[in-house]
């Protein structure tokens, strides 16, 4: 007795790209779901997408992780106290390659503390570097 082959007939196309990828589309969607689920305030997810979207941000802040512990507090503080206004933060880097932030609102504030600190003392015009 001779045995029938049957002939596979052809899947419908999208039939067959849906099964191309069915677990990762189906596990990625499950992981977004349980992030929004278990998260106690979905805006912060929201605004985290928002930020994904910035060009170059991931890179910077891989670099910025990677910085000493004590440069990082620094970069930092320099960068909170200078929002208050940004436009007067300069860059500059310098032939032996130290590279000099300055701020008007940062140079004001430590003016302003180093006279509570020690009022007869005189505040430099530009300050030392401190490592």
């Amino acid at each position: 007795m001779a045995s029938r082959r049957q002939t596979a007939r052809p899947e419908h196309p999208q039939r067959q790209q849906r099964q191309k990828h069915p677990a990762p589309e189906r596990s990625l969607t499950e992981v977004l779901h349980k992030l929004v689920e278990q998260s106690e305030n979905p805006a912060v997810l929201l605004e985290l997408y928002y930020w994904s979207q910035e060009k170059d941000l991931a890179a910077l802040m891989r670099n910025y992780l990677q910085l000493p512990p004590a440069s990082r507090r620094l970069l930092s503080a320099f960068l909170d106290i200078a929002k208050g206004d940004p436009v007067s933060v300069d860059a500059k880097v310098c032939h032996n390659g130290d590279v000099v932030l300055s701020s008007a609102a940062v140079a004001k504030m430590l003016k302003t503390l180093n006279q509570k600190l020690d009022p007869a003392a005189q505040w430099p015009e530009q300050a030392k570097s401190v490592h």
